[in-house]
Protein backbone atom coordinates (compact mmCIF):
# COMPACT_ATOMS: atom_id res chain seq x y z
CA UNK A 1 0.00 0.00 0.00
CA UNK A 2 2.75 2.68 0.76
CA UNK A 3 4.77 1.69 -2.44
CA UNK A 4 1.56 2.79 -4.05
CA UNK A 5 1.70 6.14 -2.87
CA UNK A 6 5.15 6.40 -3.04
CA UNK A 7 4.56 5.73 -6.83
CA UNK A 8 1.91 8.39 -7.01
CA UNK A 9 3.80 11.29 -5.11
CA UNK A 10 6.14 10.31 -7.73
CA UNK A 11 4.55 10.88 -10.85
CA UNK A 12 2.68 13.87 -9.17
CA UNK A 13 6.18 15.76 -7.92
CA UNK A 14 7.37 15.01 -11.98
CA UNK A 15 4.46 16.73 -13.16
CA UNK A 16 4.63 19.31 -10.75
CA UNK A 17 8.43 19.32 -12.05
CA UNK A 18 7.08 19.85 -15.56
CA UNK A 19 4.59 22.45 -14.99
CA UNK A 20 6.85 24.44 -12.96
CA UNK A 21 9.66 24.25 -15.93
CA UNK A 22 7.46 24.81 -18.59
CA UNK A 23 5.85 28.36 -16.32
CA UNK A 24 9.64 29.60 -16.01
CA UNK A 25 9.87 28.74 -19.82
CA UNK A 26 6.79 30.65 -20.47
CA UNK A 27 7.79 33.87 -18.07
CA UNK A 28 11.51 33.39 -19.97
CA UNK A 29 9.70 34.34 -23.19
CA UNK A 30 7.19 36.51 -22.50
CA UNK A 31 8.36 39.03 -19.93
CA UNK A 32 12.10 40.07 -21.78
CA UNK A 33 10.28 41.49 -24.71
CA UNK A 34 8.94 44.26 -22.60
CA UNK A 35 11.81 44.87 -20.06
CA UNK A 36 13.96 45.76 -23.65
CA UNK A 37 11.32 48.00 -25.11
CA UNK A 38 11.46 49.94 -21.39
CA UNK A 39 15.32 49.83 -21.27
CA UNK A 40 15.41 51.14 -25.21
CA UNK A 41 12.19 53.76 -24.19
CA UNK A 42 14.76 54.91 -21.11
CA UNK A 43 18.00 55.11 -22.81
CA UNK A 44 16.23 56.86 -26.09
CA UNK A 45 15.01 59.66 -23.90
CA UNK A 46 18.48 59.84 -21.87
CA UNK A 47 20.40 60.21 -25.57
CA UNK A 48 17.31 62.79 -26.52
CA UNK A 49 17.75 64.52 -23.64
CA UNK A 50 21.29 65.33 -23.50
CA UNK A 51 21.33 66.48 -27.12
CA UNK A 52 18.42 68.81 -26.57
CA UNK A 53 20.25 70.09 -23.53
CA UNK A 54 16.54 70.11 -21.72
CA UNK A 55 16.81 68.12 -18.41
CA UNK A 56 19.32 65.29 -17.99
CA UNK A 57 16.71 63.38 -15.50
CA UNK A 58 14.11 61.19 -16.92
CA UNK A 59 13.37 59.60 -13.62
CA UNK A 60 12.28 63.07 -12.70
CA UNK A 61 9.82 62.86 -15.56
CA UNK A 62 9.25 59.21 -15.53
CA UNK A 63 10.06 57.01 -12.90
CA UNK A 64 7.37 54.77 -13.79
CA UNK A 65 9.84 53.40 -16.49
CA UNK A 66 12.81 52.18 -13.78
CA UNK A 67 9.99 50.69 -12.06
CA UNK A 68 8.86 48.45 -15.37
CA UNK A 69 12.40 48.00 -15.79
CA UNK A 70 13.24 46.12 -12.15
CA UNK A 71 9.75 44.55 -12.58
CA UNK A 72 11.02 42.81 -15.63
CA UNK A 73 14.09 41.58 -14.22
CA UNK A 74 12.24 40.08 -11.08
CA UNK A 75 10.43 37.97 -13.54
CA UNK A 76 13.10 36.89 -15.34
CA UNK A 77 14.92 36.03 -12.13
CA UNK A 78 11.65 34.21 -10.91
CA UNK A 79 11.55 32.14 -14.53
CA UNK A 80 15.15 31.24 -14.32
CA UNK A 81 14.86 29.97 -10.80
CA UNK A 82 11.85 28.02 -11.84
CA UNK A 83 13.91 26.32 -14.07
CA UNK A 84 16.37 25.36 -12.26
CA UNK A 85 14.77 24.78 -8.87
CA UNK A 86 11.74 23.13 -10.30
CA UNK A 87 12.64 19.50 -9.06
CA UNK A 88 13.46 20.79 -5.33
CA UNK A 89 10.11 23.18 -5.56
CA UNK A 90 7.99 20.25 -6.58
CA UNK A 91 9.55 18.45 -3.58
CA UNK A 92 8.48 21.16 -1.15
CA UNK A 93 4.68 21.16 -2.59
CA UNK A 94 4.07 17.57 -3.47
CA UNK A 95 5.28 16.00 0.29
CA UNK A 96 5.28 11.98 0.97
CA UNK A 97 2.49 10.70 3.11
CA UNK A 98 3.32 8.97 5.98
CA UNK A 99 1.11 6.62 7.19
CA UNK A 100 -1.06 7.53 10.24
CA UNK A 101 -3.54 5.67 12.57
CA UNK A 102 -6.81 7.40 11.55
CA UNK A 103 -7.57 7.14 15.28
CA UNK A 104 -5.17 9.15 17.33
CA UNK A 105 -2.51 10.50 13.94
CA UNK A 106 0.11 8.20 15.66
CA UNK A 107 3.05 7.71 13.03
CA UNK A 108 2.85 3.74 11.75
CA UNK A 109 5.80 4.00 9.68
CA UNK A 110 7.57 1.72 11.76
CA UNK A 111 4.67 -0.06 12.70
CA UNK A 112 3.88 -3.59 11.12
CA UNK A 113 1.44 -4.68 13.59
CA UNK A 114 -1.91 -4.94 12.12
CA UNK A 115 -3.08 -2.96 15.56
CA UNK A 116 -2.17 0.33 16.31
CA UNK A 117 0.12 0.77 19.20
CA UNK A 118 -0.84 3.77 20.56
CA UNK A 119 -4.80 3.54 20.73
CA UNK A 120 -5.44 0.05 19.66
CA UNK A 121 -7.40 0.51 16.81
CA UNK A 122 -7.90 -2.36 14.11
CA UNK A 123 -5.93 -1.39 11.18
CA UNK A 124 -6.63 -4.44 8.98
CA UNK A 125 -9.20 -3.38 7.69
CA UNK A 126 -7.72 -0.24 5.80
CA UNK A 127 -5.65 -2.11 4.32
CA UNK A 128 -5.69 -2.30 0.48
CA UNK A 129 -7.46 -5.80 -1.09
CA UNK A 130 -4.31 -5.99 -3.07
CA UNK A 131 -1.92 -5.39 -0.85
CA UNK A 132 -2.06 -8.79 0.62
CA UNK A 133 -1.01 -10.28 -3.26
CA UNK A 134 2.37 -8.32 -3.07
Amino acid sequence: MFNQDLQTVTRYRMIAAAVLRLIGLWVLITRPVPLIQQAAILWWQSTQANTVNVRTSILYDQPWLVGNILQGLFFVVAGVVLLIYARRIAILIVPVPRPRCPGCQYDLKASQAAICPECGLDLSSLQSPGADSQ
